[in-house]
């Protein structure tokens, strides 16, 4: 097991050397940072190919308290494993702009995965209230809208009643007001970057001026202006995500095995990361 008090600088960073992290972006080799993301998804699919995640318990804790923790942040791990493993098969099919809205879920995804580092439980139990929330908002549009069905009707009712059951919990509040608000991935510099990425691509992932200029710029010649359109979208208009993607899976990755109290993912991922010279 390690050490439950890890140093502010390693939460901090999500275990990277950011200025080594932002010098191999500006790389510029997406066939380099496919490599990256190949052997990373290697990793995590032969570390658990024979079995699932393992709940490491610490004196004093609630069994069921880590297993919450175990399995949200597994489950938040093999989501950006298969959404950038999709996003890839996306951009080479042409479709690097389109993609975007896959990117900032990855991003949205990763940053949450450093909420619940600092959260644990609370955090869980904070994405809780918004599921929540998003059933009531579900359940009272089906009155006008599709009917829900037994099934889903029976999980709504069951799910809100066991979130109306939790008790009040400022850590929890705090957890949450953090997710709401966007702080979530602005305090460390690790974190700012992974928010400033986001930043970058929520434009692109919802109807925006940003986007629609993927597909149609106005050009001002000598005869006036004139609109240049794009039947397909200009793949020149963003920056590869593979690159950026690359570069965030490693300390996204070891944030996660910090979360899994796992020294010897953690240890591998290292041996895997382009920032600390491995490969």
């Amino acid at each position: 097991m390690s050490n439950a008090n890890e140093s502010e600088s390693e939460q901090a960073t999500g275990g990277a050397d950011d200025e080594a992290l932002i010098s191999w972006v500006q790389s510029d080799d997406p066939v380099d940072a496919e490599t990256v993301f190949e052997q990373l998804e290697g990793l995590w699919r032969g570390y658990y190919g024979s079995m699932g995640p393992v709940s490491r318990v610490h004196e004093g804790e609630h069994p069921g308290e880590v297993l919450e923790v175990t399995l949200f942040a597994f489950g938040l791990m093999a989501s950006i494993m298969r959404t950038i493993r999709a996003q890839m098969i996306l951009v080479h099919e042409g479709y690097t702009v389109e993609s975007r809205a896959m990117f900032r879920s990855v991003i949205d995804q990763a940053m949450a995965l450093t909420e619940l580092e600092r959260s644990r439980v609370f955090a869980v139990h904070a994405y809780g209230r918004t599921h929540a929330e998003n059933l009531r908002r579900l359940r009272d549009s089906a009155s006008r809208g599709f009917a829900l069905g037994d099934v889903n009707e029976d999980y709504i009712e069951r799910f809100l009643d066991l979130a109306q059951s939790q008790p009040p919990s400022r850590d929890v509040d705090r957890a949450l007001n953090a997710i709401k608000t966007g702080i979530v991935g602005r305090e460390g510099r690790f974190e700012a970057l992974l928010y400033q990425v986001w930043l970058e691509a929520t434009p692109l992932s919802k109807p925006s001026m940003r986007l629609t200029d993927a597909y149609a710029q106005a050009e001002v010649g000598e005869g006036g202006v004139r609109m240049h359109a794009f039947i397909d979208s200009d793949p020149d208009s963003v920056v590869d995500p593979r690159l950026i993607l690359a570069a965030m899976l490693p300390p996204v990755f070891k944030t996660y095995a910090r979360i899994m109290r796992d020294d010897e993912l953690g240890s591998q991922i290292d041996a895997l990361d382009p920032t600390r010279g491995g490969r």
